[in-house]
């Protein structure tokens, strides 16, 4: 089994009734290269599963307290094709709209082709629900 694990925030101070110290969650910018970066690790999953006789499926697992991630990028982003929203996204090859700057997408220039459908179920992370928002988890088998 092989698992690639991804921990996207955005700011989140919080102070929890039960804890003496207050925890902050840094503000992860650029989301539109982490959502290549999803796709890429899905991509690598799937080529040790179909290339390598010992690994038999994998895992990509997302926490999030960005919920925008959930949702689908309007037609005019740039990053469209690398969304993650909860939907089913077919196997295709994914790369950036025409217009992405060469600086946002530096050592991510290449194509990423996904050779199997994936359907995106986001669930609330039981773990931690604070006052100021939750977290969300997504787990895609891959096989």
């Amino acid at each position: 089994m092989l698992i690639e694990f991804k921990y996207l925030t955005k700011k989140f101070p919080e102070k929890r009734e039960n804890d003496s110290l207050p925890f902050s969650i840094k503000n992860q910018s650029a989301m539109n290269i982490r959502r290549y970066d999803c796709w890429k690790d899905i991509s690598r999953i799937e080529t040790f599963v179909t290339s390598d006789n010992t690994i038999s499926y994998g895992y990509f697992i997302l926490i999030t307290n960005d919920l925008s991630l959930k949702k689908e990028p309007l037609d005019t982003y740039l990053y469209r094709e690398f969304s993650i929203a909860e939907t089913t996204h077919k196997s295709r090859e994914r790369k950036w709209g025409e217009g992405m700057s060469k600086k946002s997408k530096k050592g991510r220039e290449n194509p990423i082709y996904i050779k199997n459908n994936y359907e995106f179920k986001y669930e609330e992370f039981k773990e931690y629900k604070g006052k100021n928002g939750r977290f969300e988890l997504l787990v895609v088998e891959i096989q």
